[in-house]
């Protein structure tokens, strides 16, 4: 799958809207993890936890398979860490960006109190300050992490959208 870019943040970070973005200015299909995996049968929708990371992550990469073909550029959002059912950030397995094998990684952060009113916004879920700081600290080293193990590059975004498009664009 190596026509394919992750786009990892955490929940409420705007990673939808930022691919939207990206997907309308160039020549890339959006695919949401969320959507591939079918978010809703597997989880609570009042809240963000996962009840079975590894189930999740087998519904993705099947998913991906069936989406996926050689033809186009992809552009996947989804996460590098998400919350367990006991509320706790744990990492998605190493094994899932194997199969993933993106092309570039980009992990979208923002600050967390805007963070924390899209989710209040969006969910009617308030989560707290120090949680959300937590996970998105978690989902930036974990991001830098699966970009050294499988050589190749990253880029931090927050805000700067010409820089993104000429990391995606830059072969």
């Amino acid at each position: 799958m190596n026509n394919l870019i992750f786009i990892g943040g955490i929940h409420g970070v705007g990673k939808g809207t930022f691919c939207n973005k990206v997907s309308s200015q160039t020549n890339t299909i959006h695919l949401s993890s969320s959507e591939l995996i079918k978010w809703t049968e597997i989880s609570s929708i009042q809240n963000k936890n996962v009840l079975n990371i590894n189930l999740t992550q087998e519904r993705l990469l099947l998913g991906l398979r069936k989406t996926i073909n050689n033809n186009n550029r992809y552009i996947l959002d989804g996460h590098f860490c998400l919350l367990n059912k006991e509320n706790i950030p744990t990492n998605v397995p190493f094994e899932t960006f194997e199969e993933i094998s993106p092309k570039k990684i980009i992990v979208i952060t923002e600050d967390i109190s805007i963070i924390s009113e899209r989710l209040n916004n969006r969910d009617g879920k308030f989560y707290s300050l120090e949680l959300i700081e937590k996970l998105q600290k978690k989902e930036k080293e974990r991001a830098k992490e699966v970009a050294q193990k499988l050589n190749i590059k990253l880029l931090s975004y927050m805000g700067n959208f010409q820089d993104a498009l000429s990391f995606i664009n830059h072969k």
